[in-house]
Parts: C-alpha cells; sequence; structure tokens
C-alpha cells in the first residue's frame, strides 16, 4: 500500500473511532454513577468496533473521564501490531455546560507550557477554556480494569508502550476532541522523550476550533509537520475563532445557496444570526488577547456546499443552527471522506401524541428514525422508565408513561438505546404533562 493510500486509510479509521467517542456521553436520567456510564461507554465502543471493517482487529485498553464527566479519552491497540495504539479525545457534548464553557472561554489565555520550551522569543498561548480541557483530560483515571492500568492517560501510555520499544501512537479527536490533540500531542511528545524516546506522535485532527494563537500554531507545526488537520469548509464550528470577521468567505456569510443565510435567520426577538456573530467578534477583539491562528490544514472539504441538509435551509436562527449541526456532524465528516456512516446519532423526538395524561396512558413517540433501536429501547419520564417500549415501523415508538411522583407536573420524555439518549432537557417536542398529583 502506498504511504497516501495508507494516511487515507488512517484517517478514515480515525474520523470513525472519533464517531464512537460520543457513545454514552450523557448519563442516563435515572441516577446513573459515573463507573456504570463509563462501562457502558466500553460497551458500546467495543461492540462498535467489531462490527467495524478495519478496526475490529484493536481493543479499547484504556479510558478515562474527567471529573466532572465533560471529557473522556480511550486508548485502542491493534491486535496484530501491538506497537500500534491510538488515542481518542471524544468531541463537544452540547448537553454539558462545562463543555460549552471550554468551548467558548475564548476571551481570555493563558501561556502553555506544557509542551515543552518554546523557540526562542516565541509566547505559545491557548484559550483558558482549551486549557481547562487538557488539565481535566490528563487527570482522568480509568476505573475500569483496563491493560492500561488504573492511572492517567501518561501511566497508561508508558504500561503499554514500555521504556524501550518502539511504538505508534495516533491522536485523534473531533471538534473539541482535535482542539485537545493540538495541546495534547506536544505534552506527551515533551514527556516521553524522557520516558520512551522511540514512541512516534502522529496527529488527525477534524472540525477542530482554534486552540490558541500564531505562536502556538507555528510551535504545533514544526513539532508534527505530518499532522493531518481535516475541515469542512462550511463547518463553523472548525473556522471559529480565526475566522469570525466580515468578508465574503467570514462564518457571518454562511452559508451560501441554497442557505440558509446568517444575514437573514433571525432568532425570537428578531436578532439576525449575523449581527451576532458580530457581537462576538468585536467581544473577542476587545478582549485584547491574541489573534486565534489555526494550525497547518488539509484542504477543505466540500468546498461547493454540495453536501447539505435540505431540512434546514428556512430564515430562523434554528434553520442556521440546524445546518451549523449537520455541517459538523461526526456522519457528514465520514461521508465527505467516503467513508462508511454510523449508526449512533444522537436520537430526535420530533412529537409525543398524547402529550399528557396519567400513569399508564400509552404514549406513542414519534422520531427522526428508529434506526438505531433495533436491538435496545428504553424511555424515560423524567427519572422514571416507562413501561412495555416498543419500536414501531421506522419513525414511531410506543411506550406506557410510568407513575410519577414528583413535584413538577410536566417532565422530558427522553429516549436511547444505551449508546445514545436523546435530549434530557423539557422542549415543546419532548415535554409529558401529568394530569394528576400521582401521575
Amino acid at each position: 500500500m502506498s504511504s497516501a493510500a495508507t494516511v487515507n486509510q488512517n484517517v478514515n479509521s480515525m474520523m470513525t473511532l472519533c464517531a464512537f467517542s460520543p457513545i454514552a456521553a450523557v448519563p442516563l436520567p435515572d441516577g446513573e454513577t459515573s463507573v456504570q456510564q463509563q462501562q457502558r461507554m466500553l460497551d458500546g465502543i467495543r461492540s462498535s468496533m467489531a462490527e467495524t471493517p478495519g478496526l475490529d482487529s484493536w481493543k479499547v485498553v484504556w479510558l478515562g473521564v474527567s471529573s466532572f464527566r465533560a471529557n473522556m479519552a480511550f486508548v485502542v491497540q491493534n491486535v496484530k501490531d501491538t506497537s500500534e495504539l491510538a488515542v481518542c479525545f471524544r468531541g463537544t457534548v452540547f448537553s454539558s455546560l462545562i463543555d460549552l464553557a471550554e468551548d467558548f472561554e475564548v476571551f481570555e489565555q493563558v501561556p502553555f507550557s506544557q509542551g515543552g520550551t518554546p523557540p526562542p522569543g516565541s509566547t505559545p498561548v491557548i484559550a483558558k477554556g482549551a486549557a481547562a480541557a487538557f488539565d481535566a483530560i490528563m487527570a482522568a483515571k480509568c476505573v475500569l480494569g483496563l491493560p492500561g492500568g488504573s492511572g492517567t492517560l501518561v501511566s497508561a501510555l508508558q504500561t503499554l508502550c514500555g521504556t524501550t520499544e518502539p511504538a505508534t501512537v495516533h491522536l485523534t479527536g473531533h471538534s473539541l476532541g482535535g482542539c485537545l490533540v493540538t495541546t495534547v500531542a506536544p505534552a506527551l511528545q515533551s514527556q516521553f522523550a524522557k520516558i520512551n524516546p522511540h514512541i512516534t506522535f502522529d496527529t488527525y485532527t477534524f472540525a477542530a476550533p482554534t486552540a490558541g494563537n500564531e505562536a502556538f500554531a507555528t510551535w504545533f507545526d514544526t513539532r508534527f509537520p505530518n499532522g493531518q488537520a481535516i475541515w469542512n469548509k462550511y463547518d463553523v464550528v472548525a473556522n471559529v475563532w480565526w475566522n469570525l470577521g466580515a468578508g465574503p468567505t467570514s462564518i457571518q456569510s454562511f452559508f451560501p445557496d441554497p442557505g440558509p443565510y446568517a444575514s437573514e435567520c433571525t432568532d425570537k426577538k428578531g436578532q439576525t444570526v449575523q449581527s451576532q456573530i458580530q457581537g462576538m467578534a468585536k467581544k473577542l477583539a476587545d478582549s485584547g488577547v491574541s489573534p486565534y491562528v489555526q494550525p497547518t490544514q488539509q484542504p477543505p472539504l466540500n468546498t461547493d456546499y454540495a453536501v447539505h441538509s435540505p431540512d434546514a435551509l428556512g430564515k430562523t436562527e434554528q434553520d442556521w443552527m440546524g445546518q451549523l449541526a449537520y455541517q459538523h456532524a461526526n456522519n457528514t465528516y465520514l461521508a465527505l471522506l467516503g467513508a462508511p456512516t454510523v449508526n449512533i446519532d444522537v436520537p430526535q423526538i420530533k412529537s409525543l401524541s398524547p402529550s399528557s395524561g396519567r400513569a399508564g396512558t400509552p404514549v406513542t413517540i414519534t422520531v427522526e428514525s428508529t434506526a438505531a433501536f433495533a436491538s435496545a429501547c428504553v424511555v424515560y419520564f423524567g427519572s422514571e422508565r416507562g413501561t412495555d417500549a416498543k419500536v414501531v415501523g421506522d419513525k414511531s415508538i410506543t411506550v406506557t408513561a410510568p407513575r410519577h411522583l414528583g413535584i413538577e407536573k410536566t417532565v422530558a420524555v427522553a429516549v436511547t438505546n444505551l449508546l445514545t439518549i436523546s435530549d434530557t432537557k423539557k422542549t415543546p417536542a419532548n415535554e409529558f404533562t401529568y394530569t394528576s398529583q400521582d401521575g
């Protein structure tokens, strides 16, 4: 196989690993413990890899979750060549306020010293949010009894690679996970220069937001000249925070024909998305931080905008955010790369019928697709599990409302296949109101 073909195969495999990282990212509403959630992550990633050609010969050897469950990484090892490993960092979990803070805490920067000594006269800085994510994931430990041990990521790699043998460690992540790669990679490279200098680290980022300033990006490029930074031209996340300004290629002008257009899409108060972005750009400029710069990227994907969601072309903020989510999605990246997509997208509830009633009321839930629910389906009414949940056709799930003793009469209904779960916050589409106090 040529070197170019090997790179392409690695890119597809690394992006597929990224697509598995959101499995079980949201705790179940019935008080699931961190250990229980991590076991669900492990089970889901294992089963998904076993069903994926090219990854079925790899095994999970370490998995760590940060103290507030906002950040996660896992390590896989090639069974056929145990000197080859990959570390995958999970991307943004939009149900986590901590994740959102990490993504948007860009108005303050801190020095990045964990990557070793920068070149003379260079002052690499990264966003405060990126630094918080770095600290959290580097402190995470494994609690699942895996071969990498019960320590941190550094400890696991030392256990798995030893101190004298050559090894190749791929570092990959999508979204915030890709941003983490750009900070963790130089830190690991610096530390293992002393622990095991025979380890080669390489990087694969997808849809990564910018972590730091020009000095940081240049330093990263020098350290990882063959790094693969894959991005969709019309992925808003991959364009922040370096492309907020005015101009035809700025995200202020997203999206091209047939839309939706930031200049036309408005929120409930009538404010356009474009004006919101302009406000964000002004706040960033006024903060006085060093301009954000991306490390060297590969040529962008989807330059003609041929790949877009036909369901998000209207003139509301919701349409614009819907297109943003589509352009950023794991499966969109897999499709743009020509790789098979995965069936672990977060379920989306469209409606409930009826949306009110007593305990024992039969409820039909209309979802975007029931494809992900072939093996299992659990429905929650608030923190209580519904009974007799069944998949009916390709768009519906039927369930019986459980008894409810909570104070609030209106609860969020959430559906899960134990790998992913729909929104656990109340929305107009998922609200069910009990018509008596005891349900």
